[in-house]
């Protein structure tokens, strides 16, 4: 079947001319009475029969394309085979014969209409269409047993009679040699999956034929959406089935047997026929759960009516992309999540909700926008059949996306619903889905249809994935991800598993970069074993950065770093992998306290990134980075200052990634109280939206106070520190954030005097500490600071000397090494407590020293920090 070299409508098979013989003309021994129509491939004639003197039907089908002997003994041999089933629900074929260029056949004649006329005539219930639907499916399965195929069941291909017997007509008529040019064999709106694309047809495909027929009557709508043949393959190979509609009453099992004989892998329908008859039996259904509604019957929307119907060509081929994003983006499912929104406390359906609503409402109009120009470049030749396939999977794949975000946040709770716009604004581009370049680098499509079939279903469950970890549901995230990597090994999709291999990679490498090693390590693999580069670079680019935070892997991230740098070129330097892999690159050499050459990495990817006209969390992301290196302290400030707007407008304010920017923009302000009043709205943003989530709010308060103090606003850092303390007592013991509670007791404990418990605490986490990296020894560094602190409080002079005095050397070892533009305050505190515990020891010289040190930073820093110098002024007396 053509898929994009070629345009495709929804158009009658080619027709010989539809000009009716007079009646006394005589085929064969029959003699023609009356025209009564034309069907897709001939014309059917009223006519007698002398010899038994009887009424028949005969149609005359000539073979499509040029007529030949070939194609009109096929013909014949076929309707001599249909001629064999002997069935009640079967229209008896009396004779087949040779006519001029084609062939005749004399039928039953049956006093009725077809399927199609009798649903349009008038409402029915669905037990009065499934008893019908259930006569046909009979004459199918009684076909099947002689070994023939329909292979274009329809509601106008079966009679029904003044007896209300059911008749289906033309078996193995409708599937003759493609002819060339644009038309398609078959009827695309009943058409199974296989063939569309070109597969062997069976007794399955009959059965897909007949469930939409069914579908179509009971619901008043076809199965699947589309106006052209195009946008047909589309919902029906990519199984976009619409729900039923809410108002038609029909019992649950019966929709559930006629979803499944929908399925889009043959294997996945019923074992036969009979089966399908089975589950339909009006005796098993009766009395069942029912869809929700009260409307008796429906009608059909047809194609066309008898033998005479052929749906007209579609005005605007490439129309469906609205109906596409309806069936997941619609009136109802916004309805659903508001109401979950409402739920939550105000600020989530005031603020957040409506911010999300704008996002996905464009996201589905960008959808379709790329829908349209997807379809127009297929009528316009401009893709190849191979393109045109990726074209169809990406856009399914994007609109997966979405339908995984509107069930998530139709469930919304507290924690979902903080992400909801990330959720949003991190579906996929539907911009790549008609982009050659893009989709050059997608996956080959496959032509098996239950290989394509299940590769769908892992690449939907792989957006089902990145959707919950955007929600922040990580372990539910972890779990499907799990189910993704067992079923594309099963199914042997080499790039898909190294796909997901490499997302569930993904899950860990924030949290916790060791975990993360061994699955990007086996997406680096697979990937290198399919041959797809692209993914061998990004699995990489992750692995570096994975490493880079592991302990003692800074060497190994390096070895990556150099393969990355090898490999770039020769996979065309693609703009957003260079990316990916710069900001990790600067993001190595930051760890390894290499501002020199980090620097130009960063800059580079940001670069690339506003070339591509980002301005998402990857792009803040980067800014942070930078931020962190740049030897300008005004510089820093601008850059983190951007990330956290990117960041709070693509994610929210209270989101977790948002108040990690704005903890880093409090250190990096050269006002000690510009950062109180940065952390003070972080704060109260989390009390408002993560009001449960006491971690959080503990070390928004924590930073909230230590900031106070740099300012000399003690009785606020006092109040605030408490506050924290009592929100981490609640914690369970085991809690994994040891560092940020030591160091709230560690506080906590000068201010109230509760110091033993305070330093029983800052010594287990002391003792736990690990990690030879600078990063890694500033946190020994900061809890020894605060234990030298509470010793010094308890009169433990010697003992806290040598715990500030050992704080103040690995601070001064890692400013000579690594830069970090907040290192220089906290060093600068801590001298003047050293000097503390030195005067207390009666060692005035080594106290005027560190006093000394401080306060030429505290004087250089400009005039936020005067209130320091009369304390070293009252110190020196």
């Amino acid at each position: 079947m053509p898929t994009g070299s070629t345009r495709t409508t929804l158009v009658p098979h080619a027709l010989p001319d539809p000009i009716a013989l007079e009646p006394g003309h005589e085929i064969g021994r029959f003699t023609v009475l009356s025209y009564l129509g034309a069907g897709a491939m001939g014309i059917v004639y009223a006519a007698y029969d002398p010899e038994l003197d009887r009424k028949v039907a005969l149609k005359v089908l000539r073979p499509q394309g040029r007529p030949d002997s070939h194609g009109r003994v096929r013909l014949h041999d076929e309707a001599q085979a249909m001629a064999k089933v002997s069935h009640p629900n079967v229209a008896v074929v009396h004779e087949v014969g040779l006519h001029e260029d084609g062939i005749f056949i004399a039928m039953e004649f049956v006093r009725g209409s077809t399927l199609h006329a009798w649903l349009a005539r008038q409402p029915r219930g669905w037990t009065e269409v499934l008893g019908a639907f259930i006569q046909a499916g009979r004459g199918l399965a009684a076909a099947h047993g002689a070994n023939l195929v329909h292979r274009d069941f329809k509601p106008s291909n079966a009679m029904i009679g003044d007896d209300g017997r059911v008749r289906v007509l033309d078996f193995g008529l409708s599937c003759t040699p493609a002819k060339a040019g644009r038309e398609v064999v078959g009827t695309p709106a009943y058409m199974p999956p296989e063939q569309f694309l070109g597969q062997p047809v069976g007794p399955a495909s009959d059965q897909f034929s007949f469930c939409a027929s069914l579908y179509q009557a009971l619901f008043g709508q076809l199965p699947f959406p589309g106006d052209s043949t195009d946008e047909l393959r589309l919902s029906i190979t990519s199984g976009q089935v619409r729900s039923p509609p809410r108002h038609v009453r029909v019992p649950s099992r019966l929709c559930a047997a006629i979803l499944r004989g929908l399925r889009q892998d043959p294997k996945d329908r019923f074992a036969s026929m009979e089966e399908l008859l089975r589950d339909l039996d009006p005796d098993r259904t009766r009395g069942r759960r029912t869809l929700m509604g009260a409307v008796a019957g429906a009608a059909v929307l047809g194609l066309g009516g008898g033998y005479l119907g052929a749906r007209p060509q579609a005005t605007d081929p490439c129309s469906g992309g609205a109906a596409h994003i309806d069936q997941v983006w619609n009136a109802d499912s916004r309805a659903a999540i508001e109401h979950a929104f409402d739920a939550l406390p105000p600020a989530f359906a005031t603020n957040l909700w409506p911010q999300a609503r704008r996002v996905l409402d464009d996201w589905g109009a960008e959808w379709q926008q790329n829908y349209r120009a997807a379809c127009e470049a297929r009528e316009r030749h401009e893709f190849s059949e191979e393109l045109a396939l990726r074209s169809a999977a990406c856009l399914e794949r994007a609109r997966a996306a979405l339908a995984s975000a509107v069930d998530v946040l139709r469930k919304a709770d507290a924690d979902v619903a903080l992400h909801a716009l990330e959720v949003a604004t991190s579906l996929p581009d539907p911009g790549e889905c008609r982009s050659s370049a893009s989709l050059v680098a997608h996956t080959q499509a496959s032509r098996d249809i239950g290989t394509a079939v299940r590769r769908r279903r892992v690449m939907a469950a792989l957006e089902d994935v990145k959707v919950h970890a955007r929600a922040g549901r990580i372990d539910a995230a972890k779990d499907l991800a799990d189910d993704v990597i067992r079923e594309a090994h099963a199914l042997g999709d080499r790039p898909t598993l190294a796909e997901a291999f490499l997302q569930r990679g993904r899950l860990d490498l924030e949290v916790d970069p060791a975990h993360a090693e061994p699955f990007l390590g086996r997406a680096y693999l697979v990937a290198l074993g399919a041959g797809e580069d692209n993914r061998v670079v990004e699995a990489l680019a992750l692995r570096l950065y994975a490493r880079s935070h592991a302990r003692d892997g800074l060497p190994r991230a390096f070895e990556d770093l150099d393969v990355v740098t090898a490999m770039l070129p020769r996979i065309g330097d693609p703009p957003s992998l260079r990316a990916l892999a710069f900001n990790n690159a600067g993001s190595l050499y930051l760890t390894a306290g290499d501002a020199e050459h980090g620097e130009p990495y960063l800059r580079e990817s940001l670069r690339l990134r506003r070339a591509a006209g980002e301005d998402d969390v990857e792009v803040a992301k980067t800014l942070s980075n930078l931020a962190l290196l740049a030897r300008d302290p005004s510089r820093a400030r601008e850059l983190v200052g951007e990330a956290l707007q990117i960041l709070e407008d693509n994610l929210g304010v209270a989101h977790p990634e948002a108040m990690g920017v704005r903890i880093l923009a409090g250190a990096l302000a050269q006002d000690p109280l510009d950062a109180v009043q940065l952390l003070e709205r972080g704060c109260d943003a989390l009390d408002e939206y993560r009001r449960d989530d006491l971690r959080a709010r503990a070390q928004c308060l924590q930073h909230l106070a230590a900031h106070a103090r740099d300012a000399g606003e003690q009785a606020l850092a006092d109040e605030e520190i408490s506050r924290a303390r009592a929100l981490i007592e609640q914690l369970p013991d085991a809690d994994p954030f040891r560092f940020d509670n030591a160091l709230i007791h560690g506080y906590a404990g000068l201010v109230d005097g509760t110091h033993a418990a305070a330093l029983a605490y800052l010594g287990r986490t002391f003792d736990e500490l690990r990690g030879g990296e600078w990063w890694q020894r500033r946190k020994v560094a900061e809890v020894e600071l605060c234990i030298g602190l509470n010793l010094l409080a308890v009169g433990d002079v010697p003992a806290a000397r040598r715990a500030l005095a050992d704080s103040v050397a690995i601070f001064e070892q890692i400013a000579a090494k690594a830069h970090d533009n907040v290192l220089p305050r906290t060093l600068a505190a801590a001298r003047m407590s050293l000097a503390a515990a030195l005067s207390a020891g009666f060692d005035p010289e080594a106290a005027a020293h560190e006093l000394a040190a401080a306060e030429s930073w505290y004087r250089e820093s400009g005039g936020e920090f005067a209130w320091r110098l009369p304390t070293i002024a009252d110190r020196r007396q």
